[in-house]
């Protein structure tokens, strides 16, 4: 009975592991799907405002225009739709933009770097696979011509390179 016991108790601890086990993989994929979908709504909303500032627009996507609640003036059209920024913290932003689009512009460079490699690495692959097709097809034109001629093919115990022909 006490055997009986102790394999109830380890399966309901080996379940116990496995559900907390479960439970991390889980979490780490929940935190690693947001850590994404953060980076690419970051990169989108760079992109946006980039592109509406290349356009000339003043006004950027999906800012809203700060009223003072002291001073409501909800009368006056041309208050409402501008932005109040300090004029202290405007070449600090400027010089923000400006190295987050240097950083942009480094990064784009990087990729393509990465790009020609990767084609680069494609093609030598493409050609090494192509090569080994060639070896083996004439590999299996040597081994058919040895079967036909009725030579048994008899492998040399150095390696298959140095086989009699």
């Amino acid at each position: 009975m006490s055997q009986m016991i102790s394999e109830k108790e380890l399966l309901e601890g080996i379940l116990e592991i496995q559900k907390y086990f479960r439970g991390h993989q889980a979490r780490c994929y929940y935190i690693e799907l947001k850590r994404g979908t953060v980076a690419l709504q970051s990169f989108i909303r760079g992109w946006l405002i980039r592109r509406c500032l290349n356009k000339g627009n003043n006004r950027l996507p999906g800012v809203e225009a700060m009223e003072d609640k002291r001073k409501l003036d909800w009368r006056n059209q041309e208050t409402k739709d501008y932005i109040q920024v300090a004029s202290s913290a405007l070449p600090d932003l400027q010089r923000r933009l400006l190295r987050a689009e240097t950083e942009m512009e480094q990064k784009e460079e990087e990729n393509a770097v990465l790009r020609q490699k990767l084609q680069q690495f494609d093609e030598k692959w493409l050609q090494y696979e192509a090569k080994m097709k060639s070896m083996e097809k004439t590999w299996q034109d040597q081994l058919t011509s040895l079967q036909v001629g009725g030579r048994p093919f008899l492998p040399s115990p150095v390696g298959p390179s140095t086989a009699i022909l």
